[in-house]
């Protein structure tokens, strides 16, 4: 062979193995958020009979999505059916095929539905496993699905797929969107499982989520089993031998599947634990996926129907840990016994500052409430008063209006605020004392990880627990973690050691602390990794949050696979809080009342404020009023506009835009701003001074002082917010110069159409060049004030 021969040779062949190893594009974005959950749990929920089809309706969402959530389980992978011929969710279509009535083999309760939406306000995935056959216990659907009848698996082929199909297209339709992926059981060559199957099945799965991932079992095998496959259905009994060299398995993305206990669906554990973490984080950290199968619970009396075995939870939290760094302190070794710090009766250990009347102990409750002063702890009868690294637990109730904290690192001081340790705040509704309104949120670690939506209500207890692990602080309110600052090795303010202390702000704060404990962690623990960058952005976040100024990213979508989780840990890591939008109008995902109440639900217990992205100029007709209201805030742009053709064009669409005259175009869209502030009941005006691309490079000379000012005037006649976006980078900064002067409120907004967020660098930008106060920034007003109920001209 020639040599230039031979050097083709080896280029092709290394193209080949590179098409076989490695995939595409559309591949790669579908499974990005499997990779990047790294585990899951799989849970075997198979009725096998009348008696437990009847559990399904006992089943406890709310506690297995709690289990599921302090595991750090990035999805669920629930089992709809497999053998016995009983499903765990209704499905008319295979009632239809099989004569049965309603109830009487698919449950009548929505299983899936319910897990789905109580796992996304978690920021947890909902899969669903599907064999490639009907059950092989019951000759009826077999018969009637056409194929042999027996109790083993039967020969399959096109005819009968496409009749299957038909059945996980019902509930690939019915789930949509709520479902993020498919594992499909028996897909073996003995029962004549090909290639065609394969894609009727996946054709069927995507149309109701074309983002779906789908994977089909080829067996007890870590392989890539067909082309119709994102990820390797990976079944595997004894796991260990099995780590991934790439994420890649000739295309799909790297994927095991095995069992905590003895065999699949069992309570018990098999192997150590320190086994399992050790192959887990082999795995993760080869870009491989695991997911555990874990027996739920069926007898009423060992607890909620559904649930873990609490030793299987502690090994999946033990991975979890061992991922993360330990963030619980539940999971590190040599953690002290709970001591509590107040005897529910007096005040012995404690010590007041300044005032001495502030603090009392009322109903079995240390009472906050009078001038400034501040309860340290002191210890007494051979308690410890001084902590480095520890767990504190507290029931905090707040009155309307009240302000308040936790102190930890800190020490006695006779006057003023504690000049060392940090403060954990408490403040669900305080009103502006003033010139001066606190934005700082319960949870805040204040001024270092400021929360600003209330996470607790007034006048109702809520639990908040603080963790410091060397460098890292952990907050959390009702069991959510809010706050995981890691403290970089250049921070201006330095994690020491110290005692506690309660704050009592001022006259007219009333806050009661009950409750109160403490355990010990080892000194000697070791400092987590800083995530990110560490930059001028990174201490202009910090210095603008201790200056006040809230940093909320008011235009934030869930698009790209962004998940409520991953936008947790964007918060938690940047210290910027979110505000969701999801678009709403003719043509968008949300169209009417119910939608709107569908949306408001999955966002549950998530400290993100919720936002309506009005589109079309009809969509105020589409909604009520009160619907609209559920919204935290609401707001649109002209971004589409009906142009001099009296067509309705998308700005951002080059192949929509025609300007035969920049100057007409210019009085066009500068009209429809005017009429969209005047006539629509929005909070904030988003994409403010957006230009086409064609001329975008003229943004200086079209958009003139005058037409700046008439659209800042109409911001003013009418109250509404101007948004700062990062993304487009507008509007420049003349034109916030000159609406700050008019008096108008400005938002920070990126409009992310991918995961990728930033970290509001525009925003940070304009705020330093123009000059703008904390006072400046518009947050999201109360119920009562939003525009659709304070304005009379918009109310039906």
């Amino acid at each position: 062979m020639k040599f230039k021969q031979l050097q083709w040779t080896i280029l092709l062949c290394g193209a080949l193995v590179l098409a076989l190893t490695s995939p595409n594009a559309d591949a790669a974005s579908r499974t990005d958020w499997f990779k990047n959950a790294r585990y899951g749990v799989f849970m075997h929920f198979l009725p096998g009979d009348a008696k437990t089809l009847a559990q399904v309706d006992d089943f406890d969402v709310e506690a297995v999505v709690d289990q599921l959530d302090s595991m750090g389980a990035g999805y669920l992978v629930l089992t709809l059916g497999q053998n016995s011929g009983y499903f765990n969710a209704p499905n008319p279509v295979y009632d239809k095929w099989t004569g049965y009535q309603a109830g009487e083999r698919c449950a009548k309760r929505d299983l899936p539905m319910e897990l789905a939406r109580a796992l996304k306000a978690k920021g947890i995935r909902l899969m669903l496993y599907l064999p490639c056959q009907t059950p092989n216990r019951d000759t009826r659907a077999q018969a009637a699905f056409g194929i042999a009848q027996g109790p083993k698996d039967q020969p399959i082929d096109v005819t009968f797929a496409k009749k299957w199909a038909e059945v996980i297209g019902y509930w690939s339709q019915h789930y949509g969107d709520q479902v993020a992926g498919w594992w499909f059981d028996g897909g073996y060559a003995h029962v004549g499982f090909n290639e065609s199957i394969a894609q009727i099945y996946r054709e069927a799965v995507l149309k109701g989520n074309p983002e779906a991932i789908v994977s089909f079992n080829p067996g007890v095998r870590l392989i890539r089993h067909t082309q119709a496959e994102d990820y390797t259905a990976g079944e595997l009994n004894e796991p260990f031998g099995s780590v991934p060299s790439s994420r890649w398995v000739e295309g799909s993305q790297w994927h095991a599947l095995t069992f905590l206990g003895s065999r699949w669906g069992e309570r018990n554990i098999r192997f150590p634990t320190e086994q399992w973490v050790k192959w887990v984080q082999s795995v993760t950290a080869g870009e491989g996926v695991v997911t555990l199968d874990m027996g739920p619970n069926w007898h009423p009396n060992m607890g909620p129907i559904g649930t873990f075995s609490g030793e299987q939870i502690s090994q999946v939290r033990a991975i979890r840990s061992a991922l993360s760094g330990a963030t619980d302190a539940s999971d590190i070794a040599g953690a002290g016994s709970w001591v509590d710090l107040f005897d529910g009766q007096t005040l012995t250990g404690w010590r007041a500052s300044e005032s001495q009347n502030t603090f009392s102990v009322v109903d079995g409750a240390i009472q906050a409430h009078g001038d400034r002063s501040h309860l340290f702890y002191t210890g007494g009868d051979g308690k410890r008063a001084d902590w480095k690294n520890f767990e504190l637990v507290a029931e905090v109730k707040a009155r309307s209006g009240a302000n308040s904290g936790i102190y930890f690192h800190t020490a006695f001081q006779e006057t003023n605020w504690p000049s060392t340790g940090f403060e954990v705040q408490v403040n669900n509704s305080q009103k502006q004392h003033g010139d001066y309104l606190e934005m700082k949120k319960t949870g805040s670690l204040y001024g270092i990880r400021n929360i600003y939506k209330p996470m607790a209500g007034d006048d109702e207890w809520f639990e908040m627990a603080i963790q410091v692990m060397a460098n890292r602080v952990q907050i959390r309110v009702h069991g959510l973690l809010l706050v995981d600052y890691i403290q970089p090795p250049d921070a201006s303010k330095k994690l020491s050691r110290g005692t506690f202390a309660l704050q009592g702000h001022d006259p007219e704060s009333q806050v009661c602390f009950r409750n109160l404990r403490v355990r010990t962690l080892p000194d000697n623990l070791a400092d987590a990794p800083v995530p990110g960058p560490v930059d001028a952005v990174y201490h202009a976040i910090e210095r603008l949050g201790k200056a006040n100024y809230p940093m909320v990213d008011l235009h934030t979508h869930l698009k790209g696979g962004l998940t409520n989780e991953e936008l947790m840990e964007h918060m938690r890591q940047t210290g910027i809080n979110h505000g969701i939008a999801v678009n709403g109008g003719v043509g968008f995902p949300i169209t009417d009342d119910a939608g709107i109440e569908a949306f408001r639900q999955s966002m549950e217990g998530t400290p993100f404020y919720i936002a309506l992205q009005a589109e079309g100029r009809e969509w105020p007709t589409l909604f009520s009023p009160e619907a609209i209201a559920k919204f935290d805030y609401v707001f649109t742009d002209a971004m589409t506009i009906t142009d001099h053709r009296g067509r309705r064009t998308r700005l951002w669409m080059p192949e929509e835009v025609e300007i035969p005259n920049k100057q007409e175009f210019m009085e066009n869209l500068v009209r429809h701003i005017e009429s969209i502030m005047t006539n629509e009941p929005i909070d904030i005006y988003v994409n403010s001074t957006f230009l086409p691309a064609a001329i975008a490079d003229e943004y200086d000379a079209l958009w003139t002082t005058e037409r700046m000012d008439r659209v800042i005037k109409a911001a003013v006649d009418n109250g509404i917010a101007i948004e700062i976006n990062s993304r487009y980078r507008i509007p420049s900064a003349t034109f916030i110069q000159r609406a700050k002067k008019a008096g108008v409120k400005f938002t920070l907004g990126t409009n992310n159409v991918t995961p990728e967020l930033g970290r509001l660098e525009y925003c940070i930008e304009m705020i330093d060049e123009c000059g703008l106060t904390w006072q400046d920034l518009w947050m999201p007003k109360p119920d009562g004030q939003k525009p659709i109920q304070a304005k009379t001209k918009f109310r039906r």
